[in-house]
């Protein structure tokens, strides 16, 4: 009798947490500059991979631990970039924040409390450039300093535009484009900087029927070539 209540007892279903998604990796940031190259960072669906050794071995940082106290949803990817000192940063709908030794993050003083849609850095990671979007506030650029991951400024206000990317040229720090959604009809729109994100200026490129613009990469060469992808019918 006792075997039977234990059989059926192990047969009882239990209640299992999980993210909800099939476990994807989605992006991989590799250290700025030639001094930082071991460094590695595995945007998955679950939290970050994180290397240190060029990719000999990997650490996991949770979600958990990345959102703590605040965790907006376990399907929430954020926008990673590493700094000039290897320093793993990411961007979600309550600020900017640096991942610590441990699995955890602290904020980076500032930006707590505000949505960030994405984020982009120079090449050897010296100043991060994270955009601040949503319908209730205007949007606006921070630069980060890459080594003390302070505020150094931020742009000129865009009010009712959703920015969804921004991507600095390779060849000029201060060049910076923008897309994103305008107003309540969500127009794609395109915007550049020639001053690290002081000022805005609206583009008007020929998007045709496409409803999303997104900024697919710069020449290394020439700020002034890039290569956009445009979506139709989301």
């Amino acid at each position: 009798m006792i075997a039977l209540l234990a059989m059926m007892f192990l047969l009882l279903p239990t209640w299992a947490a999980a993210n909800g998604r099939f476990p994807n990796a989605q992006q991989v940031v590799i250290g700025p500059g030639p001094t930082r190259s071991d460094v590695i960072v595995l945007r998955a669906t679950f939290g970050l991979l994180l290397s240190t050794d060029g990719g000999r071995s990997f650490r996991w940082v949770c979600e958990e631990g990345l959102y703590y106290p605040f965790v907006p949803a376990l399907n929430y990817d954020p926008a990673v970039e590493l700094s000039a000192r290897g320093t793993v940063v990411f961007s979600y709908e309550e600020g900017v924040r640096f991942v610590t030794n441990g699995c955890g993050a602290e904020d980076v003083r500032g930006t707590q409390r505000r949505a960030f849609t994405d984020m982009t850095s120079n090449p050897d990671g010296s100043t991060i450039f994270a955009v601040r979007s949503s319908l209730e506030a205007p949007s606006s650029v921070y630069r980060i300093d890459g080594v003390t991951l302070e505020v150094q400024s931020t742009g000129m206000t865009v009010p009712d535009v959703v920015f969804d990317t921004i991507e600095v040229a390779p060849s000029n720090a201060q060049r910076l484009y923008l897309t994103g959604r305008a107003g309540m009809e969500a127009q794609p729109v395109f915007y550049r900087s020639d001053d690290g994100g002081q000022t805005l200026t609206r583009l008007m490129p020929d998007a045709g029927a496409a409803d999303s613009l997104w900024v697919s990469g710069i020449d290394p060469r020439d700020p002034d070539t890039l290569y956009v992808r445009a979506a139709v019918g989301l």
